[in-house]
């Protein structure tokens, strides 16, 4: 009977064993199955990263999202610390722990920063961090979800710049009025003087020096009567009338304007390239521009400095005409003295910001008459380059 008696009670303890086996088989497939699930459901949010932690920070799983976010294929980032993601900075400063230990201790953060592409490009993310607890209130891990700000980043950019293109085309439109008005309050001075020049040669003198100042003051009335009419113009977006036009003729016409005007602290010089095609332009919108270059410069350097103008025939480079074909150029180059101070990174500063509006006028000028402008600065000066279609024939 104890025979038999110990055999029931070892078949019982057998039975006991069978059922905790089959039991922890149940709970294994059954958690199996819900991570399985949870990996499904993680991979079904199709535009933001989501990543599992363990709590180490060793990435448990991944979506396609945060793959293709980051640049990685199946499998490459999970068992890879978190801080993998993070930009080489960062992981010396141990941002991810940092972040990971303020998620189990405070709560959910949000946080916005740099993240690595796994081509070592920089993407700004912006990422929601928040602890997982078991049911005991121990840490289970973590959870990521990562939005891509690229995008976001972008249109902020192209708002930013579009606000800005608004601005200066608001400036000129004030600029193109204010030189309306003045343009007739100049052209009626103008006007008193020419007149008033008439009525003294009419009268005639025997003064030699008299006469020649005379024949001076009428030849520089014509020449601003003549520019006044160009601010006009250009306000009223009157047409061109472009001729067959010498480009040395008008810079020298400039540099002999300039010498009369400008401070005795700045000098300026030429050297002209007598073997030029002409070109066909608008003489008056030519000078125009070149003038107005020529003032930037001018109020760029207050303590005296030298301007210089250029002129030579170059096969113009196809990259500054935004695509169009290679061409034979006639180019004034005009280059000042300037000195720029520089960035602690070492980037010129100085006139890039100042001017580049005031260029703009220039730059709509010369685009009337097929014409394009090419600035370069440096350290010791400016260049500003006009570029002109030659002409033969």
């Amino acid at each position: 009977m104890a025979s038999v008696a110990a055999f029931v009670g070892l078949m019982g303890l057998l039975a006991a064993a069978m059922l905790l086996v089959l039991w922890l088989a149940r709970t294994l497939r059954a958690a199996r199955h819900g991570e399985a699930h949870l990996a499904e459901l993680v991979d079904a949010v199709p535009d933001q990263g989501l990543l599992l932690l363990d709590p180490a920070g060793c990435v448990r799983h991944c979506n396609a999202a945060a793959r293709r976010l980051h640049g990685y294929g199946d499998r490459q980032i999970e068992g890879q610390h978190y801080d993998l993601l993070f930009t080489p900075e960062e992981r010396r400063g141990r941002v991810a722990e940092n972040e990971l230990e303020a998620a189990a201790r405070d709560g959910p953060f949000t946080a916005r920063g740099w993240r690595m592409h796994r081509d070592g490009r920089r993407i700004m993310m912006e990422t929601r961090l928040a602890a997982l607890r078991e049911p005991s209130g121990q840490l289970g891990g973590f959870s990521v979800v990562e939005t891509d700000l690229s995008e976001r980043l972008e249109q902020e950019q192209a708002l930013a710049e579009a606000r800005a293109t608004l601005a200066g085309v608001q400036k000129l439109v004030a600029l193109g009025r204010l030189s309306e008005g003045i343009a007739h309050e100049f052209n009626n001075v103008v006007h008193v003087i020419k007149t008033a020049v008439a009525l003294l040669q009419r009268r005639g003198s025997a003064d030699e020096q008299a006469c020649g100042f005379l024949h001076m003051i009428k030849r520089n009335a014509d020449r601003a009567a003549g520019l006044s009419q160009h601010l006009l113009a250009l306000a009223r977006r009157q047409p061109l009338k472009p001729v067959a036009t010498d480009v040395n003729d008008v810079v020298a016409t400039v540099v002999a304007l300039l010498r009369q005007t400008l401070s005795e602290n700045i000098t300026v010089e030429e050297q002209l390239d007598e073997a030029l095609s002409w070109v066909l332009v608008d003489r008056s919108e030519l000078e125009a521009a070149l003038l107005h270059v020529a003032a930037n410069a001018r109020d760029a350097m207050p303590q005296g400095g030298s301007l210089s103008f250029h002129t030579a025939e170059v096969l113009q480079p196809a990259a500054l005409e935004a695509g169009r074909p290679a061409r034979h150029s006639v180019v004034i180059s005009i280059r000042d003295s300037v000195r720029l101070p520089a960035t602690c990174d070492g980037a010129p500063l100085g006139r890039a910001q100042a001017d580049e509006s005031s260029l703009e006028l220039v730059r709509g000028l010369l685009e009337r008459s097929h014409g394009q402008l090419q600035v370069e600065r440096g350290g010791e000066g400016s260049t500003v380059s006009v570029y002109l279609p030659a002409r033969t024939g």
